[in-house]
């Protein structure tokens, strides 16, 4: 009888280990324009830089389309996190991050904290695409099941952006859900 449990158990882990739905979501995109500033700023900047706030950003989640997409309820979900978020420049051709020391993102949503969930320090001369480090940890269950999320950008500037900067952004989130929880 004992062993017959045993196996039951050894059974039921390899079955819920079958259905976990482990996926990263569609990849969200959205470009960031930052606007053109007068040669005044510029030949004024501060020695040191200046610490910045950009305006968030809202961000429809869909996040009820990819739990009947991938045939999963809420309550089924475990975890939902950042995988992978990146900035590249788009806009104007040649230019790079060099006006950036540092940046951070941040998400929000209603009824719930800001939180860290990407950012990078030290940003090097001469870059067009910046990996960010995530937060993997960071649980964002909460955050992705609300309609709209909101992204606020807070940056160490060292300069001016080059004038009509496009900057796209890139964060795919990475979904663990299983029916038998």
């Amino acid at each position: 009888m004992a062993c017959a449990g045993l196996i039951f158990a050894v059974g039921c882990a390899k079955l819920k280990s079958l259905t976990t739905i482990n996926i990263d979501l569609p990849t969200y995109t959205n470009q960031i324009y930052l606007p053109g500033v007068y040669d005044t700023v510029t030949s004024h900047f501060p020695a040191g830089g200046v610490q910045l706030s950009l305006p968030a950003l809202p961000v429809v989640t869909n996040a009820q389309q990819y739990i009947s997409t991938y045939n999963t309820t809420v309550k089924d979900i475990t975890s939902i996190s950042v995988k992978q978020a990146t900035l590249q420049m788009v806009s104007p051709s040649g230019a790079y991050f060099d006006y950036l020391d540092s940046i951070s993102i941040y998400m929000s949503a209603t009824n719930l904290p800001t939180v860290l969930f990407a950012s990078k320090m030290n940003i090097p001369k001469g870059q067009n695409i910046l990996n960010l480090d995530v937060a993997a940890d960071t649980a964002l269950k909460s955050y992705f099941l609300k309609d709209t999320i909101y992204l606020q950008t807070n940056a160490h500037f060292n300069n001016v952006p080059p004038a009509s900067s496009v900057v796209e952004s890139k964060i795919t989130f990475h979904m663990v859900a299983n029916p038998l929880n």
